[in-house]
């Protein structure tokens, strides 16, 4: 059986970094997960899905495959 668990990645901003935040994450079942200080490449799929999700709102559209 895998031990892997699933993560919540974040910024780097204190609120995540808190000890707080970290064990409610544990308490569910989540491991927390932060990128490197000015690499936003860490991330990049979730970065663009939600540039894509951002841009698609303020346009009020949403575009599915054929």
């Amino acid at each position: 059986m895998s031990s892997a668990r699933a993560s919540h990645h974040t910024d780097r901003g204190s609120p995540y970094a808190a000890e707080a935040y970290r064990t409610v994450l544990a308490g569910h079942g989540l491991g927390g997960a932060m990128g490197r200080g000015g690499n936003p490449y860490d991330n990049a799929m979730a970065e663009s899905f939600m540039k894509t999700l951002k841009k698609q709102h303020a346009q009020h559209t949403v575009k599915t495959a054929a």
